[in-house]
C-alpha cells in the first residue's frame, strides 16, 4: 500500500490537503462452472477454481479536503468540506456468485465461467461532505 499526503497552509484561517491512496489488487478465487445439485436439479451450485489465482485490479482513490479554522479563547472550531473518492475511482472488493441473474456484470471477470453470473461489490463511489467541529 502507497499512501502520499499533502497538506497546504492557503492563509491563517484555511488549509487544503490530499490524499492518494494506492494498493495492489487482492486475490480471489473464481468459480469456473456451475453444477446442478444432486438434491434438486434446478439449483446450480458453484464449482471453484484454483484458490486465490486471480487478481482484483489495482484500487486507487484520491480524497481533497478544504478546512477553515477559528481560534477562541475557549479553543476553536473547524468547518471543512471533504471530496472522497474525487474522481470517483469504481474500486472493485468482490465478486459474487448471482444465482437469481440480477445486477450480473456484461463482462466475466479474470478466471470465471462464461456461464456463471457474476454482480461485482464496489467500495465507496465520489462522496462529497460537510463537517464541523468544535473543541474546547
Amino acid at each position: 500500500m502507497i499512501d502520499l499526503v499533502a497538506n497546504y497552509q492557503l492563509s491563517e484561517r484555511w488549509s487544503l490537503a490530499a490524499k492518494w491512496s494506492y494498493e495492489s489488487g487482492d486475490m480471489y478465487t473464481p468459480i469456473t462452472h456451475l453444477s446442478p445439485n444432486i438434491n434438486n436439479p434446478d439449483i446450480l451450485e458453484p464449482i471453484y477454481g484454483e484458490y486465490n489465482s486471480e487478481r482484483f485490479s489495482a484500487y486507487h482513490r484520491l480524497d481533497l479536503r478544504a478546512e477553515y479554522l477559528r481560534n477562541k479563547s475557549w479553543g476553536h472550531w473547524t468547518f471543512y468540506i471533504d471530496l472522497l473518492n474525487a474522481y470517483n475511482r469504481e474500486n472493485i472488493n468482490a465478486y459474487d456468485y448471482s444465482p437469481n441473474n440480477v445486477d450480473t456484470l456484461d463482462e466475466t471477470p479474470a478466471g470465471f465461467g462464461e456461464d456463471v453470473p457474476v454482480t461485482a461489490e464496489v467500495s465507496m463511489e465520489f462522496f462529497p461532505s460537510l463537517g464541523f467541529e468544535i473543541q474546547f
